[in-house]
């Protein structure tokens, strides 16, 4: 990243010499020292009040922000200069000004009351195998707050017995049957966990006879019932209602079934910025690192993790996800047990939840303790690709062979993929007044330039990159 440095003169620059990224990273730190001070001390502050709408004029709560804009810069720094991003995170945990550690403290940016996100319909796609079975298998709540539940509730399960057409026996492993063959129930975690399942990510996986289940789910998944005809999905979709809240849902019901919709609840987006759940993860893995800050790093870990979760939730109760209060389909059950079974299949936050989360084995750090720090980083950022990416190459995770989260050759016609680790970079024209900095600028990068050869965007690197890991190498710490 490059800043041009524009000065206050009458007349504009317009051929500003550009600031290298290492410069950059000094400034903004000076900088946000500076806003720090300031906004510690407001006795002659404006009150800005609603006027200001993410904390509504709290100066403290913004100096807390600053704290975590120093966090971000300072992992960023973990391989370049390791001792400096230590030293950033000591400072931080021992501010006046504190540090963000309650959901009140987040950074949301709440867009105006007609403002739902895109319009524009995304599908950005079903989540991979690795990620959503480790979030079951741990029973991790963030599962039901970033995935869509599939197609496979009771009644359309026991439709495809009675059409007599296969279930996909990533779903069939957890039904249990009565005496008549019939639908009896949800083996193993129950509902709502049986109803997330992921796909394989590598692009030859596709070509693969034995994937059919999950890459031909609309011929190999649809039955029939008189003239009506319906095809279901085995496996989770990233759920759309995060990025935009004008997202009309159609729940899945047997052919001929109820139509059940919800719609025309379009609330208002809320956007994370910045979270305290992300600072106490930076605060755990700088602990790891060797920093010298008060609390224990399992203490940082657990904390994160709470507010992570307690996040999503809240993000997902704001958008309103379908089923988050209950699944209206088991609501159409004949009993009393019906409105119990559509309340225990909600996907809202559960009493208990995140304690029980947090005695699984993967959340405990006394082995492995900075890959798991570094997974629920990556699981905390699902929502803010930006960040995800960030932390994917500066750690190195998902790992390689990991016993928690393991990373899935990306491979093609046999080969692994080469992922780019930056985006191209326009080629300076001679046209531009600016030309000579411009060239100046990624010739110092070492950038080749209106390149998309990933190999090319790989091995030329951003600043803070240079030493980073290779994707799926796992952290050089």
């Amino acid at each position: 990243m490059k800043r041009q440095v524009w000065l206050l003169s009458p007349t504009p620059l317009i051929t500003p010499e550009y600031d290298n990224q290492e410069e950059l990273y000094n400034l903004w730190l000076n900088q946000l020292d500076e806003a720090i001070s300031i906004l510690t001390n407001a006795e002659n502050q404006i009150d800005f009040g609603t006027q200001d709408l993410i904390y509504n004029g709290d100066y403290s709560k913004w100096a807390k922000f600053c704290n975590l804009l120093k966090l971000k810069i300072a992992a960023r720094m973990i391989n370049i200069d390791l001792q400096k991003a230590l030293q950033i995170a000591e400072e931080v945990a021992t501010s006046e000004a504190g540090y963000m550690n309650a959901l009140g403290d987040d950074f949301i940016y709440h867009r105006g009351i007609k403002y739902y996100g895109t319009l524009e319909e995304m599908w950005i796609g079903y989540g991979g195998q690795n990620v959503i079975n480790f979030l079951r298998d741990n029973l991790d709540p963030r599962l039901r707050f970033i995935f869509e539940k599939n197609g496979f509730n009771a009644e359309v399960v026991q439709a495809f017995i009675d059409a007599e057409v296969d279930l996909p026996p990533y779903v069939e492993q957890y039904v249990t049957y009565d005496g008549d063959g019939n639908f009896a129930g949800w083996a193993g975690p129950g509902e709502p966990w049986v109803r997330y399942h992921g796909i394989p990510l590598a692009p030859d996986a596709q070509l693969e006879g034995e994937n059919d289940i999950y890459f031909n789910q609309g011929s190999l998944f649809r039955i029939s019932a008189g003239d009506a005809e319906k095809s279901y999905a085995g496996t989770s979709l990233y759920s759309e209602k995060v990025v935009r809240t004008s997202y009309d849902y159609t729940y899945p019901t047997k052919p001929g079934g109820s139509v059940i919709q919800l719609k025309d609840n379009d609330p208002p987006l809320n956007v994370v910025l910045g979270s305290s759940a992300e600072t106490n993860l930076y605060l755990a893995e700088f602990k790891l690192l060797g920093a010298n800050i008060p609390g224990a790093a399992q203490d940082y870990f657990d904390q994160g993790v709470r507010l992570s979760v307690r996040r999503m939730d809240a993000i997902a109760d704001n958008n309103q996800m379908p089923y988050y209060e209950s699944d209206p389909v088991y609501a159409l059950e004949k009993g009393p047990e019906a409105e119990d079974k559509a309340e225990a299949a909600s996907t809202k936050l559960k009493e208990g939840e995140i304690d029980a989360l947090l005695t699984q084995p993967a959340y405990d750090l006394t082995t492995d303790g900075l890959e798991k720090v570094y997974i629920q980083q990556y699981i905390n950022f699902a929502n803010t690709p930006n960040d995800m990416w960030t932390l994917v190459r500066r750690a190195g995770i998902p790992k390689k062979n990991s016993n928690y989260l393991a990373w899935e050759d990306l491979l093609s016609s046999g080969n692994e993929i080469t992922l780019p680790r930056r985006f191209r970079i326009g080629t300076p024209t001679e046209d531009s007044k600016n030309y000579e900095n411009e060239l100046n600028s990624v010739t110092e990068q070492g950038f080749t330039t209106g390149t998309l050869d990933p190999q090319v965007l790989n091995t030329e690197r951003l600043w803070f990159d240079k030493n980073n890991p290779q994707y799926g190498a796992g952290s050089n710490n």
